[in-house]
């Protein structure tokens, strides 16, 4: 099955579950998913595959799970979520760097928009 296919079989699903109160699990939604999915890719199907497709998708993702957002708070709150998960990354592009100052001058000066 294509991502594009089961990305709108994602979207069929999560139109039930509008506003973070009504979050799914990643794993409860692939529960969901592996009826419509031929036999050979049920094992293949994998989380990394999976965040793929949702980073494609108008959803949001917390704690909690995944859903369609109904309130500005759910955007800002997101925004706060994805902030906190890219930080580490790129304090760690930060000491890669500055170890290495020549090699990484246009990702320093990148670093620098943040």
């Amino acid at each position: 099955m294509t991502d594009e296919k089961l990305a709108e079989i994602i979207m069929m699903f999560l139109r039930k579950h509008k506003g973070r109160e009504s979050a799914i699990t990643r794993k409860k939604l692939l529960g969901l998913l592996l009826p419509y999915m031929p036999e050979d890719e049920k094992l293949e199907t994998k989380d990394r595959r999976m965040r793929r497709i949702y980073e494609k998708l108008p959803i949001v993702s917390c704690a909690e799970g995944l859903f369609i957002p109904i309130r500005a708070e759910e955007i800002e709150g997101f925004k706060l979520y994805l902030r906190a998960k890219a930080l580490p990354l790129f304090n760690r592009f930060s000491l890669v760097a500055s170890k290495y100052p020549r090699l990484a001058i246009n990702g320093m000066k990148q670093m620098e928009l943040f």
